[in-house]
């Protein structure tokens, strides 16, 4: 790598707030991808954070009304998962380059 290259690092944290409402409900994967509209292989994706880093507020919504939540919780659930997920990033950088 030449020094005009940035390295990337990804660090993949999972949707706690998803699982912790679903768990709640007594719902499963399918259940969420089914009433969501999505695959339960790609609601368990966003679950675990390997997709969407940020989520588009169609799916936001969409996965908000599979789980009973309301908008203003689910965006404070994404708000909270995008901070940890840059702090994480951040700080894998950090201990790669130095």
């Amino acid at each position: 790598m030449n020094s005009n290259e940035k390295k990337e690092y990804h660090v993949n944290l999972h949707r706690l707030y998803l699982k912790k409402r679903r768990e709640e409900l007594g719902r499963t994967v399918i259940d969420v991808g089914d009433l969501s509209g999505i695959s339960s292989d790609y609601y368990c994706q966003i679950e675990n954070g390997f997709r969407g880093k940020r989520l588009s507020v169609k799916m936001l919504l969409q996965i908000a009304d599979a789980l009973d939540m309301n908008l203003c919780e689910a965006l404070e659930g994404e708000k909270e998962f995008i901070k940890e997920s840059e702090r994480m990033t951040k700080n894998t950088e950090r201990v790669f380059s130095g």
